[in-house]
């Protein structure tokens, strides 16, 4: 599973109807490079991409997370990597965070249980001076874009295949508003903004 991330502010057009809109802000790019069948690299993974500022101090925040827990022919083991962005640099980059369903529900067309609220939590230490930092992101997902059927996305043959080992693979995606609290040694920071987030489930 190969899932690089990077940060800019690229000029963008967005075209609507044939009408051109210039934009300005933020964008992530994901490139994601799946060169095995889905059920051998994950039972179930998560992605956020959390962006937004503090409305008195102005200081912007930008939080990515993947985790993923391994099938469990290779230990159901929980691999989880995330990033901080503060005011525009890299902040840090931790592995200690976590993904909490703290409610879910079940989903009849699918058979899973989707959050319907969820703490995603980073800790860590910063890059420079090695202070300790922590934010939690709690959501409470509404804003649904999509339930994308990962078998659909496959080639055919492929398909066949994974279909023998996993009933329906599912990636759910929201987006949502969200507040972070973002600690970055003793000082603590609210941040407003908006989340773009998965949840997948595979097994």
């Amino acid at each position: 599973l190969d899932h690089p991330q990077s940060s800019c502010h690229p000029p963008c057009t967005l075209i609507v109807d044939g009408q051109a809109h210039d934009m300005a802000g933020e964008g992530t790019f994901v490139h994601a490079v799946q060169g095995m069948r889905p059920h051998l690299v994950a039972s179930k993974w998560s992605y956020v991409d959390f962006t937004g500022k503090n409305q008195e101090s102005q200081h912007r925040a930008r939080l990515s997370l993947i985790q993923f827990t391994t099938p469990e022919y290779y230990g159901n083991v929980t691999v989880n990597q995330g990033s901080i962005v503060f005011n525009g640099e890299l902040m840090g980059v931790a592995v200690d965070n976590k993904t909490e369903f703290v409610k879910t529900e079940h989903d009849v067309e699918t058979g899973y249980n989707p959050p319907t609220e969820v703490n995603y939590i980073w800790e860590g230490k910063t890059i420079e001076g090695s202070k300790p930092f922590k934010a939690v992101l709690n959501v409470k997902p509404k804003g649904l874009c999509q339930k994308v059927d990962l078998l659909a996305e496959i080639p055919w043959a492929l398909r066949k295949i994974v279909s023998t080992f996993v009933a329906k693979p599912i990636i759910y995606q929201w987006y949502d508003d969200a507040t972070a609290m973002v600690t970055i040694g003793g000082e603590e920071h609210r941040v407003t903004g908006h989340v773009y987030h998965e949840a997948t489930f595979v097994l």
